[in-house]
């Protein structure tokens, strides 16, 4: 068996199936280096992306138009609970969070403070422009 050093103090596990074979590989985060030991044959593969300090998320992110469930958790977190988040955003999401990315668009294009009644025409307006 081959040994490799994971599991420091500061290491975060952050186990998934990195090479799709259908089982969990191994893998810790560590200031920007993603140690991942694949369960497919065993090697390790390190790669670099983020920096000391980050916070590593784990997940399926896809490339339609749905946001994948960590992604929509995280982002929902952010603006529900940032002092920078204005009450007007916080309102937007809350009321939008279960609608389609087209849709919450949509509801947030005609719902915010401030959009008059003529919004959809000056929208359409400037994208044909």
């Amino acid at each position: 068996p081959t040994y490799y050093p994971l599991g420091t103090a500061t290491d975060k596990p952050v186990a998934a199936d990195y090479d799709n074979d259908g089982k969990a590989d191994i893998a810790m985060f560590r200031d920007g280096m993603w140690n991942i030991v694949r369960s497919s044959d065993g090697t390790l593969d390190v790669r670099t992306f983020g920096a000391a300090g980050n916070v590593p998320l784990v997940g399926h992110f896809s490339s339609d138009d749905q946001l994948d469930d960590t992604v929509r958790s995280t982002a929902l977190a952010i603006a529900g609970n940032s002092w920078f988040t204005s009450r007007t955003d916080k309102m937007l999401v809350a009321a939008s969070q279960q609608l389609s990315l087209a849709d919450g668009l949509a509801y947030e294009a005609t719902h915010s403070p401030g959009a008059g009644p003529d919004m959809m025409e000056r929208l359409a307006a400037r994208s044909k422009s």
